[in-house]
């Protein structure tokens, strides 16, 4: 017998290696899809119901100046409330923790600390708790 997916996930980056990455962490204990862009993730958060969206702040790495995942954010925030939002970045440098509260996100984690690791334990955790707050509302 196969248990039951702990919710549902959309994982928001351009670049593959996080992507997959981030689905082989979560899958199996969620219902996890992924998306490369603003556009495609737009239309998958239309299209069905996320418990929490994993966003990655800068959709477009070569252009300093893209910070679409806010407009994502804000958009998400508006339109679907009861949807966790944790934003990812491995540019610190890009956006700041006081900003991203601002739009509403519920976590803002960077990619690769001072120490140059991800914290997949404290990922997990994070995720685990989000998905039983929004998988209640």
């Amino acid at each position: 017998m196969t248990s039951q997916p702990e919710g549902n996930i959309l994982v928001v980056d351009d670049q593959e290696n996080w992507r997959m990455a981030l689905q082989r962490l979560l899958e199996g204990r969620y219902n996890v899809q992924t998306v490369s862009s603003y556009e495609q993730a737009e239309q998958a958060i239309l299209a069905s119901s996320f418990d929490i969206v994993v966003l990655d702040v800068r959709l477009v790495d070569k252009d300093v100046f893209n910070v679409a995942g806010l407009a994502l954010l804000d958009k998400i925030k508006k339109h679907k409330p009861n949807t966790g939002v944790v934003i990812l970045t491995g540019y610190p440098d890009s956006v700041s923790g006081e900003i991203v509260q601002q739009y509403g996100a519920d976590a803002f984690v960077f990619k690769a600390p001072e120490s140059g690791k991800f914290d997949l334990s404290g990922f997990r955790s994070l995720i685990h708790d989000l998905a039983v707050k929004y998988k209640s509302q």
